[in-house]
């Protein structure tokens, strides 16, 4: 079980970060336009 959540955190966080990455990929073009 607490294995399982680990590998569970772990997909999560990076889940965010690429998310996150994801979302400043998208708003730098929209800086520079700016």
């Amino acid at each position: 079980m607490r294995f399982t959540r680990n590998v569970l955190q772990l997909f999560l966080i990076d889940m965010k970060n690429t998310a996150f990455r994801v979302c400043r990929q998208s708003i730098n073009p929209l800086e520079k336009k700016l």
